[in-house]
């Protein structure tokens, strides 16, 4: 509220009705003193310190300006105090005292300089932070694929593994059958070949038996 009461002000003191003006700047300094809004503060005194100086009202003027200037000064409010030296050096100058005018003009530009030399350390710092940040970003991705390309490997190595035992399974289950096949076999061989013993045992005892009644006979 006290902003838009500070922009009605504005308005007024470009339609010079200054006392209009005066009492939006005033409602809004009672606003930012409650509030300890000490931008604002500033900002309401140094317009009611404009007004006072386009009414012709020098000491009135020169009062609001002084503690707009004293309030930034507390405060550390570079911008603020820009404006109000400004004005301040307008006024010594309007009311011929052109020593502090110059003075004040002259920590104007000091102030400006100030001003413009934070804000480029602030553009530098901005693009400083932009380029860190994209610097960062791109060792993430880097990182990032990194790791999908190692988790890549770790997953061929895994299936490779697996073929591998897969394959040796197989091996093992073939090699089994073909040894059983073998076992098989042999028995069979085996039992085949007792058969045939037996067979021609079974002849020979029979051949013989029939012999020796023959001979006798």
């Amino acid at each position: 509220y006290s902003e838009v009461l500070s922009s009605v002000a504005s308005v007024y003191y470009e339609k010079k009705l200054y006392l209009k003006a005066l009492a939006a700047y005033e409602e809004s300094l009672q606003i930012q003193k409650e509030i300890s809004h000490y931008g604002g503060w500033c900002n309401s005194l140094h317009g009611m310190g404009e007004v006072y100086l386009a009414m012709g009202n020098i000491s009135a003027s020169e009062k609001a300006l002084i503690e707009a200037l004293n309030i930034a000064d507390a405060n550390t409010l570079l911008t603020y105090k820009d404006d109000v030296v400004l004005t301040l050096s307008k006024l010594y100058k309007n009311s011929g005292r052109y020593k502090k005018a110059l003075g004040y003009h002259e920590l104007y530009k000091q102030l400006s300089d100030s001003l413009l030399n934070q804000e480029k350390q602030e553009q530098i710092a901005e693009l400083e932070t932009r380029f860190e940040t994209k610097q960062k970003q791109q060792e993430i991705e880097l990182l990032s694929a990194e790791n999908q390309i190692a988790n890549l490997n770790v997953l061929q190595q895994t299936n490779f593994r697996n073929y591998l035992i897969i394959i040796a399974f197989i091996l093992a289950i073939l090699v089994a059958v073909a040894y059983n096949r073998v076992q098989v076999k042999a028995k069979a061989n085996k039992k085949l070949q007792e058969l045939d013993q037996l067979k021609t045992n079974f002849f020979t005892n029979i051949s013989h038996e029939f012999r020796t009644p023959l001979t006798l006979i």
